[in-house]
């Protein structure tokens, strides 16, 4: 037994030497995001250190595809090990760059990464075989990285599914309290076996490859028995909507994006499996699908561009937008090449997709640089169209009301603007009322999009609505008066959610058909806190600055004195004046 344990952990050593030794920068990359992954979690840090380990993450996550193709590249060129200081020099480069995490606001740098990760992954199917003819090594290189990654996933789910029931059976056998551990595992395996066994099943005898003549009867039946259905329902679903279209004559709407996009992968795919069989009389079924499915995607691909051309007019474009443009374009060049230059082959698939994914994310023509200008155009246009301009120069006059539609859709640009493209890009347009201070704070988009609403005195009008869903805010710089009351609590979020009671070891309150609640015990029974006075006086719209004095209540309850202070609360405000609560943060003060 100790001889078995000896071999085998000596197996494993061995295993992950070589590994490490022929992706050494790839291997680095998965530690670094594993470890940081697990401080991510752990929140070990302090804050300030955590937009470090979130840049430090993106160029990580960089360099895995980074690394894999230098490696390949080296192989195939018999290059140095120089090349993996280069990479190491590039992403040292990338993370010094200043810029903002990536779950941080404004999302242009997460955008831009997004592009980026996209372009270098689809460089990595083809930087092996960037020189000469196109082989069937190619196709066989990336059937054996395809089919690698999808069984080391299964395998890494697998394991993270058993460690986790195993953790959860420790954990409530031996009361253990794991508080952490169930996400350090999912990290740990994804970030060192998932990577070590990847790379383990990487071809490395390229003359093999280009030899290699079998077709894997798997991938066949994943194809016909996975892919090609999916593709029929969808292309079904599809066709009917464009005959509704052309019956109703009415312009398709943006939600056809997804159904086409969708299609789009899983039938590109399947065309991309079947590649070496299109030509061999003996598939008949391979054959006919090459051939006629491209041509079937064409008109789709016209309809998604009709669809986006719809939203574009109407909202200006956004990154979502400018990929689904992109999308559209290239869909159609990849159905004419494939339907009449099938002797193109299919290495310029992914150098196309590397190359536009590349050039979405830097220049004056890259998805956030045309999405910026569209949506400053549309924001000034609507600022001249309202006489908001007008007023925000002469500093005077009366509020501006706008109806529902066109204040959500200013106040939606101008956020939008402030969130993905920071508030420089409206600091030059809105000059004349623009404060030093905006650009100084670490004020959210949400925050400052009604600070800058509300200097410009616009208000929204609602006299003919219903109902209206609002957020109303605690102005923080304001204390709270606790004057006469000896104990303090804080809830940090209640939610509408049923029997979800929250409890500061005494208090127990709870959010039930819109109403706060408050008890003395886990089963009640609950008592209705007494707020139509404070709701009934609230503005009816966003407030991002109101006073403690706003969103106070008094009342006495069971021989104890209770003043509740509320932080955050988001409900909605009927016309009739009541309000129905759906989250909330609040301090409780008791005497």
């Amino acid at each position: 037994m100790n001889s078995f344990a000896a071999k085998f952990l000596n197996f494993i050593r061995v295993g992950v030497m070589v590994c490490a030794g022929r992706f050494p920068l790839l291997i680095t990359c998965t530690s670094v995001l594993a470890v940081v992954g697990v401080l991510l979690v752990h929140d070990a840090v302090p804050k300030a250190s955590v937009l470090v380990l979130q840049r430090l993450l993106m160029a990580a996550a960089l360099g895995v595809p980074l690394a894999f193709g230098i490696t390949i590249f080296r192989e195939r060129n018999s290059a140095g090990r120089w090349l993996e200081l280069v990479g190491l020099c590039l992403l040292a480069g990338y993370f010094l760059l200043p810029k903002a995490g990536l779950f941080d606001e404004p999302y242009f740098y997460g955008i831009q990464w997004a592009f980026l990760l996209a372009g270098l992954h689809c460089f990595c199917a083809v930087i092996g075989f960037l020189v000469g003819a196109e082989t069937r090594g190619f196709w066989q290189f990336n059937h054996h990285i395809f089919s690698r990654f999808i069984l080391v996933s299964i395998y890494s789910a697998v394991l993270v599914g058993g460690m986790e029931l195993a953790l959860l059976s420790a954990d409530k056998l031996f009361s253990l309290k794991l508080k952490y551990a169930y996400a350090d595992t999912a990290i740990l395996i994804i970030g060192f076996f998932h990577p070590f066994f990847f790379v383990a099943g990487v071809p490395s005898d390229w003359k093999a490859l280009d030899s290699e003549a079998g077709y894997p009867q798997v991938m066949k039946v994943f194809t016909q028995a996975v892919l090609a259905p999916l593709v029929a329902v969808f292309t079904g679903i599809l066709y009917v909507y464009a005959l509704k279209i052309a019956i109703s004559q009415d312009w398709p709407h943006g939600w056809v994006a997804l159904p086409v996009l969708l299609l789009s992968v899983f039938g590109i795919l399947a065309a991309l499996l079947l590649h070496p069989l299109k030509n061999d009389p003996n598939e008949r079924w391979s054959r006919w699908f090459t051939k006629y499915f491209p041509r079937a995607l064409a008109p789709l691909a016209v309809l998604l561009l009709l669809s986006i051309r719809v939203r574009i007019t109407e909202y200006g474009l956004t990154e979502l937008r400018y990929i689904g443009v992109a999308a559209g374009f290239w869909l159609l060049g990849w159905c004419f090449t494939f339907s009449w230059a099938p002797a193109a082959g299919i290495r310029w698939v992914p150098i196309s997709l590397g190359l536009v994914s590349l050039l979405s994310a830097f220049g004056p023509a890259s998805a956030t640089a045309l999405s910026k200008r569209s949506q400053q155009d549309r924001f000034s246009s609507m600022l001249e169209m309202f006489k908001i301009r007008e007023q925000m120069v002469n500093r005077q006059g009366s509020d501006v009301w706008l109806v529902s539609e066109n204040y959500r859709n200013l106040e939606q640009t101008l956020r939008y603007l402030i969130e993905t493209q920071g508030k420089e890009s409206v600091a030059a347009i809105l000059e004349p009322i623009w404060k030093s201070e905006w650009s100084q704070q670490q004020l959210r988009s949400w925050v400052l999009s009604g600070e800058i609403l509300s200097s410009m005195k616009v208000r929204e009008s609602r006299k003919n609505e219903q109902r209206a869903h609002h957020f109303w805010y605690l102005d923080q710089s304001r204390a709270l008066s606790e004057s006469g009351f000896g104990k303090t609590s804080i809830f940090p979020g209640l939610t509408a959610r049923p029997n979800e009671k929250v409890t500061d070891g005494e208090v127990w309150m709870i959010l039930e058909k819109g109403a706060l609640k408050l008890g003395f015990a886990e089963t009640g029974p609950f008592t209705a806190v007494p707020l139509e006075t404070m709701l009934a006086a609230l503005p009816f719209r966003s407030d991002s600055k109101m006073s403690p004095e706003s969103l106070r209540i008094d009342w006495q309850h069971e021989g104890h004195s209770f003043r509740i202070v509320f932080r955050e609360l988001d409900g909605e405000h009927f016309s009739d004046g009541t309000v129905q609560i759906n989250t909330c943060k609040l301090v409780l003060f008791e005497r």
